[in-house]
């Protein structure tokens, strides 16, 4: 059975807050049972601000998530997220699936 985790972030995703919601994701993510598939959306539609260390979280993340057997899946990202992973080339590897809101075409 695949745990399904919701989070939110917003509006900064910036180095300011990139220790502290790290922080919290992985506690979220300790909590799930060792083994067990966890999907965790991430709703980035408040995100107005995103830099390098927004990116960096969201890989580690994403790592974390594939290391347990999950997966990542980010929901309606706006244009300072969609921006960023366009620039750093990681649109393929960060952008949502197709049929999630906010997905690009």
């Amino acid at each position: 059975m695949t745990v399904a985790l919701s989070l939110t972030a917003g509006p900064e995703l910036c180095i300011a807050q990139a220790a502290q919601i790290q922080s919290d994701w992985l506690q979220l993510l300790a909590g799930v049972e060792a083994g067990q598939p966890c999907e965790a959306q991430l709703d980035l539609s408040g995100v107005e601000s995103f830099d390098s260390a927004g990116l960096q979280l969201l890989l580690a993340l994403k790592l974390q998530l594939e290391r347990q057997g999950g997966q990542l899946v980010l929901a309606s990202p706006g244009p300072a997220v969609r921006d960023a992973l366009g620039v750093f080339g990681l649109d393929d590897t960060l952008m949502p699936t197709a049929g999630t809101t906010g997905a690009a075409s």
